[in-house]
């Protein structure tokens, strides 16, 4: 007793004190729908969430939403905001234009392209006629799932099967196993999600069937061969702790690995059979990897930890029309992100992707672990005994795929792409014909939109980075750059547009093979993971807009007083010309204490001085006065109030995007006067206009109607996803009738 104490402490020091800690997000997104129509609308709803602790809340501020066609053409491309829990709302027109057929959602934020490509969660959906869809039989099919990837002789373990019917949808069946003397060892039956696992002890020189069906429409399926030349992982969990077992031969070298996203990678030592306790490890997944003295993997388990029953105190199985949805009191807790969905009954079962809707409770499944086969969606009026087997067959069936354990082991793990936090125009300063780079000065940037302003410095090398606000699609900024004495000038821009990592859509491939399955003696033969990522190239189409610059020759005024004016107004004062422009400055008197001695100070006595403030300050500082040129030379508002007005012509009040092209770090605008006779010179823009390809969309209100019932009557499958005040994910499925 004694003995095993010390040997479960070993092992639990071992796998908290070498962990790697790995940084991670995940996403979870659903469209409200399976199917459309063209000219429809599809509304997406989800959430961000960071996986290396129980905060929850991401690292990132934006992620990327897409929808592609089969050639992984980039139809449309959204930039979206997420709120302080991760959550986002969206909508997505689609063209008339485009051809019927499966299309791809995909959301992802840069961080999580630090990891493979399988990682990114992409969902089918399907454009139709009329909304559903019809496929050619294929024949039904069986797919088989060992524990470890084989049957390995020395003790029982578990096998997971799926059955598909024709059309390739899941089929519930009753199957047997038998031997190969016909011998019946058990029976059992598939959930309605075509999942279920059952418990085999090999025997050596034996071979093993499944049998499907009943009577004479059965067919019948081999098992794989026992292999008890290379090692096979068990794995199993209770009371807190999980016990692994290694059958098979042990090569020398070996090493163990386990991961689960609160904690990231670790080693534990190899043994032949071990204890580890993760009582105060969170919900979700986690993965044993056995692997060889270089870290390739040579087999692996995962088992499902939940630390508790999922809550459906709320089964109402009916709704009034356009009726409000009570979201907690379905859940049975207070949740802090959540979507609504009712998808037609009919398309929820008729549809070719009906199986790939996605849930919530997959947000944390398919991107650690992922499987040839999609990931069992929540099937309405399925048992929690019958959910359990589902997600333990699917996870006999996935491979571990978060990140390439050889590749961390040997270099450590690197960010190349890091959280995004900001939006920021990215660039390099260049002088005419980009033989040199301004260096160390500082570039300024107005928004055409709402007139904010934002600046930031030019770096040693000529690049800036400049911080901005948040911005819709198609809106521009005048960005004009300063030396570092704060001269401007006739400036070459090269700007970096928003760096969008390659994604690959690694589902494309899936679905066909997963709508049509196959009958298979190894349930890991004739899928090549390993080589998802060598697809080819994104081809982004016309459909996604480029960047775009452009030199603004001029800045025409629309608040001028021309010379004409000012002899009809007869303006007598500076102030009297300034309440002409009260809408955008106004001018503040205030008294001077230099050259007081201290009895005279604070007594109001000393000389006045006036200033000249916009009525609305810029977001770059609210201090800064509303520069004041006379005849191009800088003054200041105390000597324009003592102008002799009759020898003023023209007064034109420039924004801060028309005084920057003209003057330096004018901010807040500046007031332009010109004497009569006086012959300015023609003035080019020294800036350009910049207009980003991605603007935030931002269509939350409208997204958020979905959190009622169809006006439309009939039945539906309504799917509530959530995630709870600690951050595990949830699906609740029932079919409801709309009255």
């Amino acid at each position: 007793m004694k003995k095993s104490v010390i040997l479960l402490l070993m092992l639990v020091f071992s796998f908290i004190a070498e962990a790697q800690t790995l940084p991670t997000e995940k996403v979870f997104f659903a469209s409200d729908r399976i199917s459309y129509q063209l000219g429809d609308t599809i509304r997406i709803a989800g959430w961000l969430t960071r996986c290396d602790d129980k905060k929850g809340k991401p690292y990132s501020r934006y992620l990327y939403v897409e929808l592609t066609n089969g050639k992984d053409s980039i139809l449309r491309r959204q930039k979206l905001g997420v709120d302080e829990q991760g959550a986002f709302h969206t909508v997505m027109p689609i063209d008339i234009t485009v051809p019927y057929g499966i299309y791809f959602l995909r959301a992802y934020s840069k961080m999580m392209c630090n990891f493979s490509d399988i990682t990114i969660p992409t969902n089918p959906i399907e454009i139709s006629k009329d909304g559903t869809a019809t496929i050619s039989g294929h024949g039904s099919g069986c797919k088989i799932f060992p524990e470890g990837g084989k049957l390995t002789v020395g003790g029982s373990q578990n096998v997971s099967v799926f059955l598909a019917d024709d059309n390739g949808r899941p089929l519930q069946s009753p199957f047997s196993i038998t031997d190969s003397h016909g011998t019946v060892l058990l029976s059992s039956a598939t959930t309605l999600a075509g999942w279920q696992t059952f418990v085999i002890a090999p025997v050596r020189g034996e071979h093993y069937y499944v049998n499907v069906g009943d009577g004479k429409d059965g067919k019948i399926y081999a098992m794989p061969e026992i292999d008890n030349a290379s090692p096979a992982l068990r794995i199993s969990q209770g009371r807190g702790k999980f016990q692994y077992r290694i059958d098979g031969r042990i090569p020398s070298g070996a090493k163990l690995y386990t991961y689960h996203r609160a904690l990231g990678l670790m080693m534990i030592p190899v043994r032949r059979e071990g204890v580890v306790d993760v009582s105060n490890v969170g919900n979700g997944v986690i993965s044993v990897m056995l692997t060889d003295r270089d870290n390739n993997v040579l087999t692996e388990a995962h088992i499902w930890r939940s630390t508790k029953a999922k809550p459906n105190h709320d089964d109402k199985t009916y709704y009034m029309a356009s009726e409000k949805v009570n979201i907690d009191s379905i859940i049975g807790e207070k949740t802090i992100a959540s979507t609504v969905r009712f998808i037609p009954y009919d398309e929820s079962v008729n549809s070719v992707i009906a199986h790939y809707a996605p849930t919530a409770e997959a947000a944390g499944f398919e991107s650690d672990a992922v499987s040839e086969l999609p990931f069992p969606r929540e099937m309405a009026g399925e048992s929690p005994v019958d959910r359990v087997a589902d997600i333990n067959g699917w996870l006999l069936s996935a491979s571990f795929q978060r990140l390439d354990i050889a590749k961390v082991m040997s270099e450590g793990w690197k960010m190349k792409y890091q959280p995004e936090v900001t939006n920021a125009i990215k660039g390099t300063v260049w002088g005419k014909g980009k033989n040199w780079k301004l260096k160390e000065g500082n570039i300024v940037a107005y928004q055409r939109s709402n007139a904010e302003t934002f600046s930031a410095e030019i770096r040693k090398d000529g690049t800036f980075f400049l911080p901005i606000g948040d911005y819709p699609q198609g809106d521009s900024f005048f960005v004009s750059a300063h030396d570092k004495k704060n001269g401007s000038g006739q400036y070459e821009y090269e700007f970096y547009g928003d760096t969008i990592p390659t994604v690959m859509n690694y589902r494309k491939a899936l679905l066909g093979d997963t709508v049509s399955v196959t009958a298979t003696n190894a349930g890991r033969q004739g899928f090549n993971w390993h080589g998802v990522n060598n697809l080819s190239d994104v081809v982004v189409t016309a459909y996604v807009k480029k960047d775009y610059a452009k030199e603004e020759k001029e800045f025409y005024g629309d608040k001028l007083i021309t010379e004409d004016v000012m002899d009809k107004r007869n303006y007598q004062t500076f102030q009297q010309m300034i309440y002409h422009f009260s809408t955008y400055m106004k001018l503040v008197s205030s008294t001077r204490d230099d050259g007081l001695d201290e009895t005279e100070k604070g007594t109001g006595s000393g000389p006045l001085t006036w200033h000249l403030y916009p009525t609305r300050a810029s977001t770059l500082s609210g201090k800064s006065e509303v520069k004041i040129y006379v005849d191009g030379v800088l003054t200041d508002a105390t000597n324009a109030v003592n102008l002799n007005m009759q020898d003023i012509a023209t007064v034109e009040y420039l924004t801060p995007a028309q005084s920057i092209a003209r003057h330096s770090l004018c901010i807040n605008g500046c007031l332009e006067l010109t004497t009569k006779g006086f012959k300015p010179e023609a003035e080019k823009s020294k800036g350009v206009m910049y207009t980003p390809s991605l603007g935030i969309a931002n269509y939350a209100d409208e997204a958020r109607k979905t959190f009622a019932a169809p006006a439309k009557k009939g039945d539906y499958l309504m799917v509530v996803d959530c995630l709870s005040a600690d951050y595990a994910p949830c699906t609740v499925a029932r079919k409801v009738s709309v009255r």
